[in-house]
């Protein structure tokens, strides 16, 4: 088809314009001016979870920078999927207006080398154009400002030169960075002057891409020569580029909490973020003082206190939320004793739903051993937790040890024991520093942990230092992560040991989904595989800083992925946070200023790792991705419940990779109006 019938395909010829040559019937069709293309905020759709409305409830969202994007819902009767002004015929949006195969409706074809017009199937040799075609002329005016990313439309005019002698049709096209409404501008012989307007919408999306430009086309169709085909000047849109932001830790009325937050997990779909604060404005009748645990519904910008039992408040403090997946679920760990009955004497782990709250550890009499630390598989089902309780009669010994429950029926089984399921030699450490928070895989086949215990893997170091072990809960198959890269050797303190630091420890670790890539953070100077030539396979660690390492389960291999851009070590030390369910990608924090370009601000950031690119980008960032001034942080409250390598997080990232929520000092939204307190964000990436 050439460009001219494809232009002809959306012609509008309202009357004939005569000449000596014969005059043509006037066909004076309704003013086709374009309607006020204004978008809507087409918010995420309600995807599960919860589904109850809080009792205990804070204000509307107030700092979402994703608003305003564009419906995808026609308006006026257009099915969802259309953009506004067009209809949905078969599995096609068409104009009904200009479409000769869909003239005023569908399948209401037009003759053949009939034209759709207004609605109405049109001969198009029923204009004779006129004899002045320099005269004839579209000009658009100023555009009204830039357009920001998330924020309010921006617009220009569009207006005829001069007076055509049949309909003209201007069709309105953004390019990939911006969407433009209404589709087309329709000017009659009527109209012709009358500047009509186009709203333009600066696309929100994911790239990190600077301020920048977007572009809307133009094209003038009309059976009226002087117009049919004119070159149009396109609109030049200067586009302000905007990261996907929005303030959790809200308080009622919008404004900044009155506490610190800190400890943020998010669903799969980021509705959902559970956190703890010790604020006391984000709900009402919080009146404890003391830690509590929240749920955020992003969509509907509310807030629930979690930890709430039958005589009302917690008497004692609540840590470190876990949510699962599809936000259905919250646990968390507590020392209030009156949130269930018998009363709690230590720490025990709740979990919420809308069902109710359940206490899922049992106290037992005179106990003095508590839950220090716990996750929840992404799927729900599993808890992994450990203490120095022995659980089972299989724990025999005085060390803190792994458990794991599954929640469908109640059924406990001992994860800390060697491949025999033998039990180790505890570590000269107190109970509470010889284990670390556990991780599961998101249907609980795996968990992994850190460990100081002797005997637990072979061959064994003899000596009382953090490792790092993945658990097949299947096969009961244990192996230690913390190892060289040149097979199962482990890494010990005084073999291992970089120059200028006593080194060895490591700890953080997670597994991915299919239980063979595991990471860690370590200080360890773990060794790397030499190539056929006896070159260096990686390069060699030469500080005492904690790295971050993935280990291959299956071909028994270490990486380092902490580095430069130009594969110089890091510059500070680093601890791995997550990885999703799939392995790709790799959530981590770091001191360090080398990691990516334009590190300035000195401080700890939040990180995120892509196994496919191997490409390092940071997360934690402004609304403008700029650097946070103070980085990100954790109210040391946590760190004293829970001990120097159980201490909550700075960051969490969703087991799909698409989300990550962050603590940070700094005030990136005009909700966080506090000064010096932690708040709690959420940052969308894909």
């Amino acid at each position: 088809m050439t460009k001219y019938a494809l232009l002809v395909m959306m012609i509008l010829v309202l009357g004939a314009c005569g000449d000596d040559g014969g005059g043509g019937a006037d066909g004076g069709g309704a003013d086709g001016g374009g309607a006020d293309g204004g978008a809507a905020d087409g918010g995420p759709e309600d995807s599960g979870g919860p589904d109850a409305t809080p009792t205990d409830s804070g204000a509307p969202d107030g700092g979402d920078t994703d608003a305003g994007l564009v419906d995808g819902g026609g308006g006026d009767g257009a099915p969802p999927g259309c953009t506004p002004g067009l209809t949905m015929c078969g599995d096609v949006c068409v104009d009904t207006a200009t479409d000769a195969a869909h003239c005023g409706g569908c399948d209401q074809a037009c003759a053949p080398d009939f034209i759709c017009v207004a609605s109405v199937c049109t001969d198009p040799a029923a204009c004779d154009p006129p004899g002045a075609p320099a005269e004839s002329g579209v000009t658009l005016g100023a555009v009204s400002g830039d357009a920001e990313e998330g924020g309010a439309a921006v617009s220009y005019t569009v207006v005829l030169d001069a007076a055509p002698c049949a309909g003209v049709a201007v069709t309105v096209t953004g390019d990939a960075q911006v969407e433009a409404l209404p589709p087309s501008l329709l000017f009659t012989p009527a109209n012709w002057n009358t500047p009509q307007t186009v709203q333009v919408q600066a696309v929100h999306d994911f790239e990190q891409e600077g301020d920048h430009t977007g572009t809307v086309s133009h094209v003038a169709v009309s059976s009226d020569t002087s117009y049919g085909g004119l070159v149009i000047d396109d609109a030049t849109i200067q586009l302000l580029d905007r990261a996907h932001i929005t303030h959790i830790s809200v308080a009622l009325g919008g404004t900044g909490a009155d506490g610190a937050s800190s400890s943020a997990a998010v669903s799969d779909d980021g509705r959902w973020v559970a956190f703890g604060s010790e604020a006391a404005n984000l709900v009402g009748g919080d009146t404890g003082g003391i830690r509590d645990v929240f749920l955020r519904d992003t969509v509907t910008g509310t807030t629930l206190r979690l930890n709430v039992g039958p005589a009302g408040e917690a008497d004692g403090p609540t840590y470190r939320p876990r949510i699962a997946g599809d936000g259905s679920s919250v646990l968390f760990v507590s020392e209030a004793t009156n949130l269930s009955t018998p009363a709690a004497t230590t720490a025990e782990i709740y979990r919420w739903s809308v069902a109710g709250l359940t206490r899922l550890t049992t106290p037992c009499s005179g106990c003095t051993d508590g839950i220090l630390a716990f996750d929840l598989s992404a799927d729900g089902t599993h808890v992994a937790y450990s203490t120095a309780r022995p659980m089972l009669p299989a724990d025999t010994d005085t060390a803190a040890d792994y458990y794991t429950l599954r929640l469908s029926d109640g059924a406990l089984t001992l994860d800390s024991l060697g491949s025999s399921d033998a039990n180790s030699i505890p570590s000269t450490y107190p109970p509470m520093f010889t284990a670390s928070t556990p991780h599961l895989s998101s249907g609980g086949e795996h968990v992994t942990f850190a460990s100081s215990e002797i005997g637990l893997a072979s061959p064994d170091i003899g000596e009382a230092l953090f490792q790092v072990y993945s658990k097949d809960r299947t096969t009961r198959t244990l192996s230690r992560a913390s190892a060289h890269d040149d097979g199962i050797t482990p890494c010990q303190r005084a073999a291992s040991a970089p120059p200028g630091g006593s080194g060895g420890a490591s700890q953080r670790v997670f597994v991915a989904d299919d239980g063979n890539f595991v990471v860690f953070s370590s200080s360890c100077g773990i060794r790397f595989r030499e190539g056929p030539g006896g070159e260096p396979t990686q390069l060699a660690k030469t500080t005492s800083f904690y790295d971050i390492f993935v280990r291959d389960i299956a071909t028994q291999t270490t990486t380092r992925i902490s580095l430069a851009p130009d594969g110089a070590e890091a510059d500070g030390s680093s601890t791995s946070l997550g990885i999703t369910g799939d392995g790709r990608f790799i959530l981590f924090t770091s001191s360090a200023s080398n990691l990516v370009v334009g590190d300035t601000n000195g401080a700890e950031d939040a990180f995120l790792y892509d196994r496919t690119t191997g490409e390092i980008r940071r997360v934690s960032y402004g609304t403008m991705y700029d650097e946070l001034p103070t980085g990100i942080v954790e109210p040391g409250s946590e760190v004293v419940f829970f001990g120097v390598i159980g201490s909550g997080p700075t960051a969490g990232i969703s087991s799909t990779g698409d989300f990550v929520v962050f603590t940070t000092l700094d005030n990136l939204l005009p909700t966080d109006d506090n000064v010096d307190t932690a708040d709690i964000y959420l940052v969308q990436l894909r």
